[in-house]
């Protein structure tokens, strides 16, 4: 039974619309990297070649970030819920970096057909930088709309 209620809070929906909107924070934070020529492809454009393979396209990595950065979101919060929500920007933090070493190694067998390939260093500081700021973004809102409001 405890199962049908996690299922049954709108605060999961919440959590899932907090990770979506994290994913903009990060994007934004990856356009500025680029800006600065730190790095070729933004956040976005990375997720894309999932699909496209050599075409990046922001769009279409819009699209595929709504749906991961919302399982992240409500997998963070659920986790949160169960184990406490003492350390959620911490948690968040896990979350998105384990998910942003498994996208680099689809990448890069997508794209280069090898799971270890090199490439230049800014593109994974922009990379990595981005998805830290999205972690903690999330982290942050996940914080104030859903756990302070529960308190």
């Amino acid at each position: 039974m405890e199962n049908k209620k996690a299922l049954n809070d709108t605060n999961v929906i919440i959590a899932g619309l907090i990770g979506i909107v994290s994913t903009i924070v990060g994007e934004i934070c990856s356009r500025i990297f680029i800006y600065f020529g730190i790095g070729r492809y933004s956040a976005y454009q990375l997720n894309s070649l999932i699909v496209t393979y050599n075409r990046p396209s922001a769009i279409l990595g819009f699209m595929l970030n709504l749906l991961i950065g919302g399982i992240i979101g409500a997998a963070v919060y659920l986790t949160a819920q169960k184990w406490g929500d003492k350390h959620v920007i911490l948690l968040s933090l896990a979350y998105t970096l384990v998910a942003w070493m498994f996208l680099e190694i689809i990448f890069n067998v997508v794209v280069n057909k090898r799971i270890v390939t090199t490439r230049e260093f800014s593109g994974y500081y922009n990379q990595y930088i981005s998805a830290v700021i999205h972690a903690v973004a999330k982290g942050l809102m996940l914080n104030f709309f859903i756990f302070k409001k529960s308190k």
